[in-house]
């Protein structure tokens, strides 16, 4: 009987998120200005620079306006920041190992960013309503750690997002 009971007790658990909402949903204003966000009606307003969590969300279709424009649609399947300004994001990756890394850079890529060049493991998030949080382990307002626990003689990679406005100073950090 206990048995039955602690089955029956994981599995309660194991759906218990699923029940809730079970998104991470943050909303971002890189700008200078203060907007208004209008999500399925109700208002949130961000100051410049501002960035919150949007609690309640649950996946599946919305819509949003910015200071009062036009509707925009948007479905959130998993957890993700809402863009509403449409601005650049941008996200890098890091390696952290216990041998030295050796991290495939034959997949990087060159991309431009206001005019300069940046090398690496970039990927850019040009006017996207939602960006998905899936593989992104480190936010907006969070800095790469400085080290990280890893196997034996292995490597783990964390990927991290960054306003537009922040990436620059990072690159040249990180990879100068």
């Amino acid at each position: 009987m206990k048995k039955i009971l602690l089955v029956a007790a994981a599995a309660l658990l194991l759906l218990m998120p699923s029940c809730g909402s079970g998104l991470k949903v943050e909303m971002d204003n890189p700008t200078d200005q203060t907007i208004t966000v209008a999500i399925d009606s109700k208002e949130y307003n961000l100051a410049p620079m501002q960035l919150i969590e949007v609690p309640g969300l649950k996946k599946g279709p919305h819509t949003m306006s910015v200071n009062g424009g036009a509707e925009m649609n948007f479905n959130l399947d998993e957890n993700a920041l809402l863009n509403p300004t449409l601005s650049l994001y941008v996200t890098d990756v890091q390696e952290y190992s216990t041998d030295g890394g050796d991290m495939d850079t034959s997949d990087w890529v060159t991309v431009e960013i206001d005019g300069e060049e940046y090398e690496g493991p970039i990927k850019l998030y040009e006017n996207q309503l939602v960006i998905s949080m899936d593989g992104i382990k480190i936010g907006l307002l969070e800095k790469f750690p400085e080290e990280v626990e890893t196997l034996k003689n292995g490597s783990i990679f964390m990927t991290k997002i960054f306003r537009k406005a922040d990436y620059p100073k990072y690159y040249e950090e990180a990879y100068y």
